[in-house]
This record gives structure tokens, C-alpha cells and sequence, in this order.
């Protein structure tokens, strides 16, 4: 015997001439099979007819009958059962259960088996996708009901408790019409707002009426596109609702769609600041009576300008890009029919004047600076370091250097600068010297390190708080055996003195001078000094085996070298 069970129904009444066009008749379901008991063997079931579903006026009657399969899963295991009888508005479901099930097991009841994803122990994800409009093909596969249990295994397994399945899905019945008459359509779509694709149907031959299946859902609108012969005709429902087990009726009077033919932007060139403000581009679409007006905003190149979804567009780094509005027509997926309106943006950095002073006593007492010395100054932008700017020098008073740059105007108050010297010894990415100009070097161009703190006005930036950084400048005179000659070197090795670690720290390549003592300058690091090594004109070698001294930020060292030849 079969139980006849009843489904709600909702009808949905669409009218592009009405603006009263949702009409809703509501029943209370009985739409779930309770009390599925069943004894698990180890045998696999045989096929058998799939239940029916007929329409009755403004509900769906569903038929469970003897033979319809039901997946059981259970852990990774997805066994398939059958119904063995109906009676009373219970379902008697048999079938072999496998693997090694326990007494509490969890599991999934999936009505109909086809349904199931037994690798997931779910539903299958796309099973809505593709469907083709009958309710034959919906009372086989797509009226999904699901529950769960735990299982009572002895000598043979049944359910514990009463168990109910509960519908999953909506059924929707389409009528299609232009208004006046049927049409029939060979392919039908249902979209969200977004043009997200819901669902495809494409009965076997061209109808005005269409049942599917609809995962619950409620959205502020919902696009559906029918297919006739070569036209498209399109209906935009806003504000719609779709609940699991009710069944609608919706009668939709379609229009023949008008695609977006052109599409002008309010601008076409953009040349702004990283600083300024976003500017919302706005994009005109023709004909006025075009079906679906929705643009699509992207640039191609967010990293200097980037676009949200309603066209605004933010200036984000120095460089160029190009901002594409484009009419989808209602098909995201197909550029065949596409318009679209560009605007080109160009995004620059707005600069201030940076001035500051240094003194080059600060690290020794010689006069160091020329008008045509470039300095680097390195400086932060959102906690990011950015490529240091050249500093000039403006005037020269002793030793004494006032610079001037060019920064950018985001630079953060407060924040911490690095000015280093010459503009060839800075390294980029952390504002320091370069280990390259430690290691080598020519014994008077020395590098210079100081740090100091943003003072950032409306139009200008000066730096205060100046501090040396983590070096000294050391003078090495070197001496023979303790006698003060002229020792013409031209290299000078130096080397750590620490315990653990007698590397060596630099090479200076030198060109002494004809007439007086060599007067070698070199830039170190706070660290120990152990051995130095030096070669003359003549390639003689000569040594201190260890000078053991460690060396301490802000002072100044002059070394008188007393050197052996080895």
C-alpha cells in the first residue's frame, strides 16, 4: 500500500502589469515520512519503481512507494536501502548495512539514494543545476528529503527513536507568457540579482510550463530568462522568497529582452594624487529600456587604482590603470554580447620639501662635505619603508651640511627617518648602509649613518632629534715598529676581536698620499676589534695581531697603528 503524503502550497502570482503581483495561498504540510525503523543485513538491495508525484489543484501529492531506494550513510560508508512497505505514514526501509557499525552510531538518512554524496554525506552540490522542467524528473530525483539518527546494532541494526525526514527543496510550477498568450520556451534560467546562476532547465521539447526544484532561498530580486525560438524574453521579480518543502505556483509575463547597446562614464581620464580622495565614475547605459542595466567595475591594475562595485575608484600607488565598467546583459559568462566603457587613470605622487642639517662632527673632526654631495634619506609610510630620497646639499658651514629633498607628502608625523651617506651606500629595504659599502672601502669616502624623527608641517618636513647611528668612524695612522714614518699602505684589512667570531669586518682599498702619513678613515660597526692586516706600495705585510678594543656608539677613535712587518 502507499501512503499519500501532502505538501504545502504557496502560489506566487507574477504580473508585469500589476503592482500587486504576489498573491500567496499557504497550506500546512504533512510533508515528512516519520518513523523509518529498519533491519540492516549484509545484502544490497534491488532496484524499483520511484515513487510519483501528482498535482492536486494548488498542492503536490508525493507517493512513497514499495521498491524506492533511500541512502544510509554511515561514516565514510554510504549503503543504499530500500522501502519495503508503507503503511499507516511510515516507511519500512531494509537493506544490508556494511562495515563495522557500533550501537550510537551517527547517521544520515538521504531520500532518494541518487541524491547522495556519499563522499561528503551529503547532498550532491550541484544536483539542482541542470534540470528539465518535469515533475517526473523532480519525483525521481529532486524532491530531497533528509534527516538523521543513531543507530541500535544487535544481531541485526534498526534505528533508535521515531525518525522524520524533512524536505529540503521547493517546488515551483512556471507559467510562461508574454502578457496575452503562452510561450514556450526551449531553455529557462533563474539568476540572483547578482546573475549568480542558479539553475538551467531545458525540457525535452519546447513548453510554457516548467516545474523545478529550488534550494530555500529569499533574495531582493530574482532574474528569469526564457529562451523562444531565436528571441530572449526576461522577468526581474524583486523581493522573493523560496522555502523548503512548499510548492508555488508563479505565472510570469515575460518581455522580450532589450540588451544594453552603449555605455558612456562621466570621466575617461583620471589624473589624481595618492593622497586624494576617491572619486565614484558614473556609467550611463542605453537604451533606457534596456533589460537588465547592471555594470560590472573592474581595473586592471589594482595595486595603483583599484574600483569598488558601484565605481568607486581609490588612488592607491604610483603608476597606471585602467578602470572597465561593462554591461553583462545578464550573462557574466558569455562576453559575446559585452559592452563596455573604459577610463584611463594615472595615479602620482604629490612631494613636500624635507630640510634638515648634518654635521659630520659627529663622527669625526675632519670637513667632509662638497656642494655636489648627495645624501639618502630613508622614511616610513604606513609602517612600510619607502625607496630613499636624494638629498642635496644647499649650503656648507664648516662641517656642518643643510640638505634639501623631495618626500612624499604621506610621510608619517613623528615617524623615523634615516639619513645616510653618500646616496650610493644606502640600502633600500631598511634604511641603513649597505653591507657592501662596510666591506669595502677606499679609506676617506666613509659611510655615515644618522637617525632622527619626522617633524611634518602643512607643506614641509624637518627632521629633529638627530642621532648617530650604529657605527663610528674610526682614523688609523699606521706606524713601523713604533716609529712615526711615512707607511705608504695600500690596503688595510680589519678583522672582529670577539671570542667566537674573528671574521673579518672590512677591506680598504687605499691610495696613500706622496708626501705625508697615510690617514686612514673607515666606517665600522659596535663591535670588538681583533687583528688588522695592511699591505704598501711595495706589497710588504704588516700586522697587529690584536687590537682589543671594542668600539662604542658616539665616540670618536683615532688609532695610532704600531704595525710588524711580518
Amino acid at each position: 500500500m502507499n501512503k499519500i503524503l501532502t505538501m504545502a502550497a504557496m502560489v506566487l502570482m507574477i504580473s508585469a502589469c500589476s503592482s500587486n503581483d504576489l498573491e500567496e495561498t499557504v497550506q500546512q504540510p504533512n510533508n515528512k515520512a516519520e518513523g523509518i525503523p529498519f533491519t540492516a543485513t549484509i545484502r544490497v538491495g534491488e532496484s524499483a519503481t520511484t515513487r510519483a508525484l501528482t498535482e492536486d489543484g494548488a498542492t503536490i501529492v508525493p507517493s512513497w512507494a514499495e521498491g524506492d531506494k533511500v541512502a544510509l550513510i554511515h561514516g565514510s560508508i554510504n549503503d543504499e536501502m530500500t522501502v519495503s512497505s508503507v503503511s499507516d505514514g511510515v516507511a519500512t526501509i531494509t537493506g544490508n548495512i556494511t562495515g563495522s557499525p557500533a550501537d550510537g552510531d551517527a547517521v544520515t538518512i538521504i531520500y532518494p539514494s541518487s541524491a547522495a554524496d556519499g563522499a561528503t554525506g551529503n547532498v550532491k552540490a550541484d544536483l539542482l543545476t541542470n534540470q528539465d522542467g518535469t515533475l517526473a524528473t523532480i519525483a525521481d530525483k529532486y524532491d530531497v528529503r533528509k534527516g538523521t539518527a543513531k543507530l541500535n546494532v544487535g544481531t541485526t541494526a534498526t534505528l533508535q527513536g521515531n525518525v522524520s525526514l524533512d524536505n529540503l527543496y521547493a517546488i515551483v510550477k512556471f507559467s510562461l507568457s508574454d502578457g496575452t498568450n503562452a510561450i514556450n520556451a526551449s531553455k529557462f534560467q533563474i539568476k540572483d540579482g547578482s546573475d549568480n546562476l542558479i539553475t538551467t532547465v531545458t525540457p525535452a521539447s519546447a513548453t510554457s510550463t516548467l516545474y523545478v526544484a529550488m534550494a530555500p532561498a529569499t533574495a531582493s530580486a530574482f532574474k528569469f530568462e526564457a529562451t523562444v525560438g531565436s528571441s530572449t524574453y526576461s522577468y526581474t521579480k524583486s523581493s522573493a522568497t523560496f522555502a523548503a518543502g512548499k510548492y508555488y505556483q508563479s505565472k510570469m509575463a515575460f518581455k522580450t529582452k532589450v540588451n544594453v547597446t552603449s555605455i558612456k562614464l562621466s570621466q575617461t581620464k583620471l589624473d589624481n594624487y595618492i593622497i586624494d580622495d576617491p572619486v565614484t565614475l558614473v556609467a550611463t547605459v542605453g537604451p533606457d529600456d534596456a533589460t537588465d542595466k547592471t555594470v560590472v567595475w573592474e581595473s586592471n591594475n589594482p595595486t595603483f587604482a583599484s574600483v569598488s562595485a558601484t565605481g568607486e575608484v581609490s588612488f592607491n600607488y604610483q603608476g597606471t590603470a585602467k578602470i572597465t565598467a561593462t554591461a553583462t546583459n545578464g550573462t557574466p559568462d558569455d562576453p559575446s554580447d559585452d559592452v563596455s566603457a573604459t577610463c584611463e587613470v594615472t595615479v602620482s605622487i604629490k612631494y613636500i620639501t624635507m630640510t634638515t642639517t648634518v654635521d659630520s662632527k659627529d663622527f669625526t673632526d675632519r670637513e667632509m662635505w662638497k656642494a655636489d654631495t648627495k645624501f639618502a634619506i630613508a622614511y616610513f609610510i604606513d609602517d612600510v619603508i619607502r625607496k630613499p630620497a636624494e638629498a642635496t646639499v644647499q649650503s656648507i658651514s664648516g662641517t656642518v651640511a643643510t640638505l634639501s629633498a623631495q618626500v612624499d607628502s604621506r610621510i608619517v608625523n613623528n615617524s623615523t627617518a634615516s639619513i645616510i651617506y653618500p646616496y650610493d651606500a644606502a640600502d633600500t629595504a631598511p634604511g641603513d648602509i649597505l653591507p657592501g659599502a662596510l666591506r669595502d672601502q677606499d679609506g676617506v669616502n666613509t659611510p655615515l649613518l644618522w637617525t632622527a624623527k619626522v617633524s611634518k608641517g602643512a607643506s614641509s618636513v624637518s627632521l629633529t632629534d638627530m642621532a648617530v647611528g650604529n657605527y663610528v668612524c674610526v682614523l688609523f695612522k699606521p706606524e713601523v715598529d713604533g716609529v712615526d714614518v711615512i707607511l705608504k699602505l695600500t690596503s688595510l684589512e680589519i678583522y672582529k676581536g670577539e671570542t667566537d667570531d674573528k671574521s673579518k669586518l672590512t677591506t680598504v682599498t687605499y691610495t696613500p698620499p706622496t708626501d705625508t702619513k697615510s690617514l686612514i678613515y673607515v666606517t665600522l660597526p659596535l663591535v670588538k676589534l681583533g687583528r688588522i692586516e695592511g699591505t704598501d706600495v711595495d706589497g710588504k705585510k704588516y700586522e697587529i695581531d690584536n687590537l682589543d678594543t671594542t668600539l662604542i656608539k658616539g665616540k670618536k677613535y683615532v688609532f695610532q697603528l704600531n704595525m710588524i712587518e711580518k
